[in-house]
Parts: structure tokens; sequence; C-alpha cells
């Protein structure tokens, strides 16, 4: 996807979870700067003890999965109102 920013891109809410198996956490830094360079508003949620798909590793996830859902929530509707 980094490939593919551009400035007339939507606000993107990057949700990763730090214990991904699949993608370093770190590739969220790299794509929320591609993205501000671009002009693009983005918001970053890193969720600890939390596997690819957000499935709780080594404890309870925090953010929890209801308060990411309010995160999602919350942003949306930010984006709306601007």
């Amino acid at each position: 996807p980094i490939s593919y920013v551009s400035s007339d891109d939507p606000p993107f809410l990057l949700v990763h979870g730090l214990k991904d198996q699949y993608i370093a956490p770190e590739q969220d830094d790299i794509f929320a700067a591609r993205l501000t360079e671009a002009g693009v508003q983005n918001k970053i949620v890193h969720v600890q003890n939390a596997e690819h798909g957000l499935g709780s590793v080594d404890g309870e996830a925090a953010p929890s999965r209801v308060e990411v859902g309010k995160i999602i929530r919350d942003y949306i509707k930010e984006q709306l109102t601007k």
C-alpha cells in the first residue's frame, strides 16, 4: 500500500497488535510517515499483547477489543465532522 499513497487518500486509522508475527509494528511508523508527507490525516493505535488479528497473546490486549471499537467509531465520527 505504501507505493500507492497520494494526497487524495482518505484518512487512515492504523490499528496494529504489537505481537504481530506477520507484519512488524515498525511498518506503521513508516506508512504513517509517508501518509503525513502526502498530507493525509492518520493515526496509529498500537495494541499491547495482541497478534495480527488483535487476538490476545501473553496477557490481556490493551486497549481491549471493546476499546479499539470505540477508538474506531470516534475516529470515524471525528473525520466526518471536519
